[in-house]
């Protein structure tokens, strides 16, 4: 078989559909001819298994053909064919042949316009949005409620962090909902409210996101770890619970509506859904099932400045105090929440 296909005359070879003419691409055809060799060794090998393993077989009858007639096979089993995959370089020809040519450059330039409030308005736009901006102009101007004092945000404790945190607590129990506690993250509220009306466009500049109020039960040991992760963040808006933390930022003590956290009950955690999946409360909450109101901490704003109004301390609560050397030990107290609560 070797000596077949190695010594064949080179008018044969010339004549092969896959030669290649030319000094330039007899490399090329060099490998094809071996390629095309060792398949036909192979298809043979593969035909002498395939008439072994038949003739071994009892009751066997011979395919017979017709010229017309496809061959029927009898219930001789036959072996898979398998051909390797194996792509050839098609030879180039002068009316296929496509030149390759270089990528072309393409040049972009730019000019900075910028655009100013008195830039021209177009006409056809102003009277499309006119009706649209009407009736969103007088829902975002409605005053919701009024303070007297600026509200900023700040860790380990702010009232505007507590505002957020008592709205978020009130809305869910006047929904029925039992939470023990609501935590949210400082990051989450994005601006700082000066004293004066506050609008529904203050709100909304507020809270821009669209973070939905979910709850979750927790075992007491799962809440103090959950505590230790707010105070590493230095402090976060808490509603509902009062913590202690020692010189370390460590949780010292913990109490839930006025009780000291106990490690073997189960509490009800009211956060955001972003906290939950994907904030610093995920390590402890991956797992957890958590119900949503299908309502954003924008929504519970809006209605409790709407519905309660503000009721204001002269200065911050000590919702999260970090214990000093000359501190007596902290009591919580029964202060006035700065959302009032149903």
């Amino acid at each position: 078989m070797r000596g077949l296909f190695c010594n064949l005359p080179s008018q044969r070879c010339c004549d092969h559909p896959l030669a290649v003419r030319g000094d330039s691409e007899r490399m090329r055809y060099t490998t094809q001819k071996s390629l095309s060799c060792l398949l036909f060794v192979w298809l043979g090998g593969w035909c002498a298994l395939q008439a072994s393993c038949t003739s071994e077989l009892p009751h066997t009858a011979t395919p017979h053909t017709t010229r017309n007639q496809r061959p029927h096979t009898s219930h001789a089993t036959l072996l898979p064919l398998r051909l390797p995959f194996t792509r050839l370089p098609a030879p180039s020809h002068p009316k296929t042949h496509r030149p390759t040519h270089p990528p072309r450059r393409i040049r972009l330039s730019y000019r900075r316009h910028i655009i100013r409030a008195e830039a021209p308005r177009h006409a056809g736009v102003e009277a499309l949005i006119a009706p649209y901006r009407k009736r969103l102009g007088e829902r975002m101007n409605t005053v919701l409620a009024t303070t007297p004092l600026p509200l900023s945000r700040g860790v380990p404790e702010s009232r505007l962090g507590s505002l957020v945190a008592e709205a978020c607590l009130g809305r869910m129990r006047a929904l029925g909902w039992q939470v023990d506690l609501f935590v949210t993250n400082l990051g989450g509220i994005r601006k700082d409210l000066g004293a004066g009306d506050i609008q529904v466009r203050d709100v909304y500049e507020l809270l821009p996101f669209e973070n939905i109020l979910v709850r979750v039960s927790l075992r007491g040991e799962e809440l103090r770890a959950l505590i230790g992760l707010l105070a590493k963040q230095g402090g976060e808006p808490l509603a509902g619970a009062r913590v202690l933390l020692d010189q370390q930022h460590r949780v010292k003590n913990v109490w839930i509506d006025r009780k000291a956290l106990d490690d073997k009950a189960t509490y009800i955690l009211g956060t955001s859904d972003y906290l939950a999946k994907t904030g610093w409360m995920y390590p402890i909450l991956r797992k957890k099932h958590l119900e949503s109101t299908d309502l954003t901490l924008r929504d519970a704003m809006i209605w409790a400045l709407a519905e309660q109004g503000l009721r204001w301390p002269h200065d911050l609560d000590g919702r999260i105090r970090i214990e000093s050397n000359t501190s007596t030990p902290h009591r919580p107290t029964n202060r006035q929440s700065p959302v009032k609560r149903r």
